[in-house]
């Protein structure tokens, strides 16, 4: 039984991150945030245990396996960020090429939802993880702005003729 419990507290902590999975980019990017700092302390943790090989050999399964979950974690991250990357700025080049055949920018974005602040339509964006993208129209021109975090995004500005800016 004693050897049992030792084990469950090597694995249940490390595994305790994926309880935090979400959906929502917002919520990924920080706990890959959260998980560098576990995987920084999980480093300094495995370097000490390795000089005393010998006599933390049964502690080195926790600070392993944190760092395996925390480096799966980021780099699902990024890849789900850069997924709806990409789709934000195939939204911009569609929304642009509409600017471009007409003589203004769309005034509202068909299927994406009316935020109540001015003239804003919100729409979610990317594969399992999404991230929200704002659109805000002008006269000529439109913003948009894919949040990441809490003042951590991307902005486009478009505008009708902007051909330097899709090189």
């Amino acid at each position: 039984m004693k050897a049992f419990t030792h084990w469950l507290k090597q694995i249940l902590p490390p595994l305790t991150l994926l309880l935090f999975l979400s959906k929502n980019g917002i919520s990924l990017t920080f706990l890959s945030g959260v998980s560098l700092i576990f995987l920084l302390i999980s480093i300094i943790s495995i370097s000490i245990k390795l000089f005393n090989f010998s006599k933390h050999k049964k502690h080195l399964l926790r600070p392993a396996l944190t760092s395996i979950i925390a480096i799966g974690i980021n780099l699902h991250s990024q890849h789900s960020y850069n997924i709806a990357k990409d789709e934000f700025y195939l939204i911009a080049r569609k929304i642009e090429s509409y600017c471009d055949n007409n003589t203004r920018c769309p005034d509202k974005m068909q299927g994406w939802e009316k935020l109540k602040k001015g003239m804003q339509y919100k729409k979610l964006i990317g594969g399992s993880i999404t991230y929200p993208v704002i659109y805000t129209p002008h006269d000529k021109t439109f913003e948009l702005y894919m949040k990441r975090f809490t003042d951590l995004g991307l902005i486009y500005i478009g505008s009708q003729n902007r051909d330097h800016l899709r090189k």
